[in-house]
Parts: C-alpha cells; sequence; structure tokens
C-alpha cells in the first residue's frame, strides 16, 4: 500500500520473512482460540455443547479489552453484546429508588404524609474468569438492568447481539431454554426487594413503585 524509503545515509533494518511472521501469527491465533475454548466451555449455558460448536463460537466472539474502574455496560442502556470474562474481575452493581413514607397525626382521625425518594448505588457480585454478564437483556428484550465496570484490567470475548440472537435461533429450543434458565439464575433481587431491604435497615417504610 506504499513505498518505505530510507531517509539516512545509512538504515540498518531486521528482517522477518513472510513465512516466519505467518507462523508466529498462525501460533498465536491458535493460543488465543485455546483460551476463548476454555473460557466459553466453562461457561453453565454452553457446557453441554459439542466441541466443534463451540469451535465455530470461538470464531464469532473477539476479544475486547478495558482499564481498571472502566465502565463496560451501563445500567438502562439497550443490550448490544454478551460478555464473557476471560481474564480480570468485573463487578456489577444496581441504582435503585428508594421511596421512603413518613406518617404523622394531625388529629383524632387524621394523619399527613410525605414521601421521599433518594437514589443508592448497590453492589451485586463480582464475576471473574467463565462468567456471562449482558445475556438476560437480549433473551428478555430489555434494557440493561445494572452497571458492570472492570475491578482490574479486564479482558472479555464479546459476542454481537445480532450474532447471539441468531445462534439462539440456529439451536435446538432446549438450548434457547437452558440459556434462559441460565440468565433466571444469575437473576439477582428486585429493584423493590432492594429497596425494601435498605429502607427497613434506616427504620423506614419502603413504597414499591407503582406499575
Amino acid at each position: 500500500n506504499a513505498s518505505c524509503v530510507a531517509s539516512s545515509t545509512t538504515t540498518e533494518l531486521l528482517e522477518l520473512r513472510k513465512t516466519d511472521f505467518d507462523k508466529i501469527m498462525k501460533s498465536y491465533q491458535d493460543a488465543e482460540q485455546r483460551r476463548a475454548f476454555r473460557c466459553l466451555k466453562s461457561v453453565p449455558m454452553f457446557r453441554a455443547w459439542a466441541k466443534s460448536r463451540l469451535t465455530r463460537l470461538c470464531g464469532l466472539v473477539r476479544r475486547v479489552d478495558f482499564k481498571a474502574t472502566s465502565i463496560i455496560i451501563r445500567q438502562n442502556d439497550p443490550p448490544d453484546n454478551v460478555y464473557f470474562v476471560l481474564e480480570g474481575v468485573c463487578a456489577v452493581v444496581k441504582t435503585v429508588e428508594i421511596r421512603t413514607t413518613n406518617r404523622w397525626p394531625t388529629g383524632p382521625h387524621s394523619h399527613c404524609e410525605s414521601v421521599r425518594c433518594a437514589h443508592k448505588l448497590v453492589p451485586l457480585v463480582e464475576l471473574g474468569p467463565g462468567s456471562c454478564f449482558g445475556e438476560r437483556g437480549i433473551l428478555h428484550g430489555e434494557l440493561r438492568k445494572a452497571t458492570v465496570s472492570a475491578v482490574t484490567d479486564v479482558t472479555l470475548l464479546a459476542l454481537d447481539k445480532v450474532e447471539f440472537e441468531a445462534l439462539l435461533q440456529r439451536n435446538h429450543k432446549t438450548d434457547a431454554a437452558s440459556a434462559t434458565s441460565h440468565a433466571d439464575h444469575r437473576h439477582h433481587l428486585t429493584d423493590d426487594e432492594i429497596a425494601a431491604a435498605l429502607a427497613s435497615v434506616n427504620g423506614e417504610h419502603h413504597e414499591p413503585a407503582k406499575p
């Protein structure tokens, strides 16, 4: 794509032949493929998959890196990828609205009340190598239910939403049911359940959000 011209009187180069470069790259790609295979094999929804199917899946994911403290997915954003933790630790946190009601008497048969709203950041879980996150929003057509950030520098395998949906459609119904079951198993307390627990710690009464 370009010409390279020496701009000094004497130029010294190190040469790597194409055949050797190709061998090095092939060795690197094979090692990365094996790492991806081991990671995906440990994910519950893929444990029963045949080696050939899992190998094809390895060809669909792409490696992405995040520095510590980086936000990977943000609560209430639309889902775009499913992520698998290859290396490092991620933290899942959830912003929950706390609605508390205070009542006091104003007469023998009357009272006055006030409702306060506050938002609290609730840590839910940490995810290490072999963990999966981001699949629930795609499976259930929901916005992101929590924020996931990098606790340490992390390396993830990302599978595009379109590829993930196509993957489920190509597989048997039992695979989709297994994936849904896995997502439900990892589903934590609802916003109202968390809010009620936090309010009770403060001796307050939490009013559930109206549908």
